[in-house]
């Protein structure tokens, strides 16, 4: 059973899939992209209002021992 997550705001600087869209991940990977996706027994998820982005990093990231 895979995870549908519905109308996301999909923010893709290389730009293939900017807008409004749906998501299926099935084992753990992203298997489809689009609108209008059916959940055919997959776990759904509403993420009306929330961005799905690529990746963000942490630029201010200390790699150093914990409490130094």
């Amino acid at each position: 059973m895979g995870l549908l997550i519905k109308h996301g705001e999909l923010i893709d600087p290389e730009g293939k899939h900017s807008g409004k869209a749906d998501v299926l991940i099935e084992g753990g990977k992203i298997a489809k992209i689009g609108t209008g996706i059916r959940a055919n027994g997959h776990e759904t998820l509403d993420a009306a209002g929330l961005w799905g982005v690529p990746r963000f990093i942490d630029m201010h990231v200390h790699l150093r021992d914990p409490g130094v």
